[in-house]
């Protein structure tokens, strides 16, 4: 299987590429959308607005919906997940591709003594659960329900029914949303590449459902 790793600023490529390297597979990394992948990865860390100017200066969110279109998958990572959505609050001027139905909002402060500030650092746990149609693929994944890394200030609470898997995890008592899994695409808040051999057997296992 051919991979692209989508490298236009911003990213963090290293450790993405390591992690699908230690699963055996050859990523490349590009800078362009000038050539065709069987599997598209989109890591990201940085602001949302930023993220999206990149991708639609560069001709990525062209090649990025034409891609998805095809049928081909795709996994999205930290920022990458907020950039298949429709729209972050912390830049509202800036679209997402709006691949997917789902708005992220900041991270609510401590209302108790105790509790964190955003941003959201370090491990949480999330539980896989399914949510639309599908079925026996829930099992493939509900082993791996467990902590994984995070890094981010803002989160998606809620999306639509139609996704077949979301993942659940909570911030300051507050529900979020870091995981989703619709058909060909996958999308993931935390990052799987920093969360040891856990996150590896996510990626390992998300590419064998995504196939």
């Amino acid at each position: 299987m051919k991979m692209g790793v989508i490298s236009c600023g911003g990213s963090n490529v290293t450790s993405v590429v390591n992690a699908f390297s230690k699963l055996g597979h050859a990523p490349e990394l590009m800078t362009a959308p000038d050539r065709k992948v069987d599997l598209l990865i989109m890591p990201g860390v940085g602001t949302y607005g930023k993220g999206s100017r990149r991708l639609i200066e560069t001709g990525f969110s062209d090649y990025i919906r034409n891609h998805i279109k095809e049928g081909k998958p795709v996994i999205a990572i930290c920022l990458g997940m907020q950039m298949l959505f429709e729209s972050s609050e912390e830049d509202p001027s800036s679209p997402g591709l709006a691949i997917l139905e789902g708005h992220f909002t900041r991270l609510k402060d401590p209302s108790v003594q105790g509790l964190r500030s955003p941003p959201n650092i370090g491990y949480n746990f999330v539980e896989f659960r399914r949510q639309g149609v599908a079925g026996p693929l829930v099992e493939k994944l509900s082993y791996l329900s467990g902590h994984y890394y995070f890094l981010h200030s803002y989160a998606m609470k809620e999306t639509m029914a139609t996704i077949d898997i979301v993942g659940v995890s909570s911030f300051n008592e507050e529900i979020i949303i870091p995981f989703a899994l619709h058909e060909n695409i996958c999308a993931m808040q935390f990052h799987p590449e920093r969360s040891g051999l856990r996150g590896l057997k996510l990626l390992a296992q998300t590419i064998d459902i995504l196939k």
